[in-house]
Formats: structure tokens, C-alpha cells, sequence
């Protein structure tokens, strides 16, 4: 055996130990995340970079575990790394676009996130069965935030997921029974950041309170979702939406709701109901 192949010879056994040695890292990285351990399986993911910093695997794994910190923007952007990467190497694990997609939801950005979703659904027959199930669940929820309650049927069909189906049923319903009497809340935002709107709009006219009162009328000039907040857990946004408004209606506004945001501005709610005459309008809610 010449010197030339030994070397050779060493480099691959060398090369492939170091490989299964980052892949023992990161199996340890994802096994902290699943214990809680998050900071610890960051620190550990971050030192897999530095020595492989094309590394899909770890690059994936540290988005998961940052998503579930308040670093979601950096989440995102390491989703985006992960996917580049991912992309290159013939999408060795498509759960990466529903993964990312349920950040970006969370988040409020249901375009984009919509998008992955359906990203994620080009790779299915990749998926297994509990994977292809949490995107069409995940994409079911996002057509119901947006008031797309028929397409968000068929998703939950598609899984048999029946609590979902019955929240579908009940919001259909009272859709229904309240289409001529629309009551409930819609979600004006807070400066330059993204709200409710169907059309995916930014809400920077009415980022304050003080643009609107209790009692005026307002021309819509953009969809908007109108949620159900009565007797809500948890956040506003998780509250079931019961209608969607179009440009051209017009609403009351019958309070006005204002929360902290975590970049120190104020997230602004109104609790409305749809009227139809314009008389004693006094206001426009632009959505763009």
C-alpha cells in the first residue's frame, strides 16, 4: 500500500468518525430540547456549527429549540438558513416547511406561512403518517384564523381530527345566525407590524387608540378577520374567528382594547359590530 493511499485511506475513516461524532452531538442537542433543557441544547448545536457550518441537521435543530424561546426573529432567520441549506442537499427532511410555517403563524404572518404549508404538502408522500397529519391539522388551523372555514374542513377531514371539525361546525353556525348582525373583535395592530388582514396589510393609520373613538362609524378598506373573545383563554388571537369583513363595510366601534407589546409599543383591539348605513361615519380604517 503506497503512503499516497494510506493517507488517503486515513482521511476517510477520520472524516467519517467526525461526521457520526456531530450526529451524536446533535441526536444530544435534540434530546435536551425534548427535556426542557433549551439553553444547553443551543450551546450544544452552536459548537456543531462552528465545526460544520452546512450542517441541515443541526442548522434545523437549533431553529426548533430557538423557536421555543423568546428569540422567535432569530428563530426565523436560522428557519431560513435551514432551508437554504436543506435545499441544496435535496431536502433531506421536509418537516422543516411545517415547522417553519407554524412559527410564522404564531407570529401572525398566516401569507407566508401559508406558503411553507403548502411547500410542506409538495414533499407528503415523504412525511409519515403523524408528520403529513400535524401539517394538514397546522394548515386547517391557519384557513380558520383566516376565516376560511370550508377549506379548513377538508384539512380536518383529512385527519379525522373531530374537535377541530366541531369548532369548524359551531363557527359555522353562528356565521350564520349572525350574518346580517356581525358583533365581535378585530385586530388594528401596532406600528409596522402585521395584523389580521386577509390581504396580509400593515395597520400603521391606526396604531394608536387615540385615532379612533368609542361610538364612531368606520369605512373597512381592507378585509379584515372578526374574532369571538368572549370568555377567550390566553391571547386575544387565539379566540375563534367568526367572519370576515370586507372593504366597503361598515362598522361601530363599541370599545377600544390596548395591551403591551413586547417591543415596548401597544397591540390595539376593537370590539365592533357591522352596521349598514353610512350616516355619522366619521372615520376610514385603512389597512394599507
Amino acid at each position: 500500500m503506497t503512503r499516497d493511499l494510506l493517507y488517503v485511506l486515513t482521511f476517510v475513516v477520520a472524516s467519517a468518525a467526525h461526521g457520526q461524532n456531530l450526529d451524536s452531538q446533535i441526536d444530544q442537542a435534540r434530546q435536551l430540547r425534548l427535556e426542557g433543557k433549551v439553553v444547553q441544547s443551543t450551546s450544544l448545536l452552536s459548537e456543531v456549527l462552528k465545526q460544520d457550518p452546512a450542517n441541515f441537521r443541526a442548522q434545523y435543530n437549533l431553529a426548533l429549540a430557538l423557536a421555543e424561546t423568546d428569540q422567535k426573529s432569530l428563530a426565523g432567520e436560522t428557519y431560513k438558513k435551514a432551508i437554504v441549506l436543506g435545499e441544496t442537499q435535496g431536502v433531506p427532511d421536509p418537516t422543516i416547511y411545517n415547522s417553519y410555517g407554524w412559527l410564522l403563524m404564531q407570529q401572525g404572518d398566516y401569507a407566508t406561512a401559508e406558503r411553507f404549508f403548502d411547500k410542506g404538502l409538495q414533499y407528503q408522500d415523504r412525511l409519515s403518517k403523524n408528520s403529513q397529519q400535524r401539517l394538514h391539522n397546522n394548515l386547517g388551523a391557519l384557513y380558520l384564523q383566516t376565516g376560511r372555514t370550508g377549506l379548513a374542513k377538508k384539512q380536518f377531514e383529512t385527519t379525522g381530527a373531530s374537535n377541530s371539525l366541531a369548532i369548524v361546525d359551531a363557527i359555522e353556525k353562528k356565521a350564520a345566525a349572525d350574518a346580517g348582525n356581525l358583533q365581535g373583535t378585530v385586530y388594528l395592530g401596532h406600528a409596522d407590524a402585521k395584523g389580521e388582514w386577509a390581504e396580509g396589510a400593515t395597520t400603521t393609520a391606526l396604531s394608536s387608540a387615540s385615532a379612533i373613538k368609542v361610538g364612531e362609524r368606520i369605512t373597512l378598506t381592507d378585509a379584515v378577520n372578526v374574532r369571538d373573545t368572549r370568555g377567550r383563554q390566553g391571547s386575544l388571537s387565539s379566540s375563534p374567528t367568526i367572519g370576515v369583513l370586507s372593504p366597503g363595510d361598515k362598522i361601530q366601534v363599541l370599545a377600544v382594547r390596548e395591551s403591551p407589546a413586547t417591543d415596548g409599543g401597544k397591540y390595539v383591539w376593537i370590539d365592533m359590530k357591522k352596521v349598514f348605513d353610512g350616516a355619522g361615519e366619521t372615520a376610514v380604517l385603512d389597512g394599507k
